[in-house]
């Protein structure tokens, strides 16, 4: 077991899921209870030595609204730790970071999954 399937398990025992891992193409995707979908992929396969940490979930207010207050939230000087990245698919909020595989470990796989749950949060309620 690598460092990264080893982080994926320790952030599933965090949560109290067991055994919780990356599938064969490097991806794990979880149902939250407000339906939204939170996804961790490693990239190393695809030749980009990240690991992408992304949540998509139906926004509650107006889509397009919802995008241009994420993009403000993007802001390197208000997200200094990751460059966000956002995006729509019809009513669907999406919010990542790509965290540098080097730097991949339990507290910053935590880090960047509050971080996108707390920007897609503030896109869709306007702040």
């Amino acid at each position: 077991m690598d460092w990264i399937a080893s982080t994926v398990d320790a952030f599933g025992q965090a949560l109290g899921i067991q055994g919780l891992s990356l599938d064969e193409d490097g991806l794990l995707a979880l149902q939250l209870e407000d339906g939204a979908e939170l996804a961790i992929q490693d990239l190393r396969s695809a030749g980009a030595p990240e690991l992408l940490v992304a949540l998509t979930k139906a926004c509650s207010r107006e889509p397009v609204s919802a995008l241009r207050a994420a993009l403000r939230a993007s802001d390197f000087r208000h997200s200094p730790h990751w460059t966000l990245q956002v995006g729509l698919d019809e009513n669907d909020l999406l919010v990542g970071v790509r965290l540098p595989i080097g730097s991949v470990m339990l507290s910053s796989l935590e880090e960047a999954v509050d971080h996108v749950l707390h920007i897609h949060r503030e896109a869709d309620h306007g702040h």
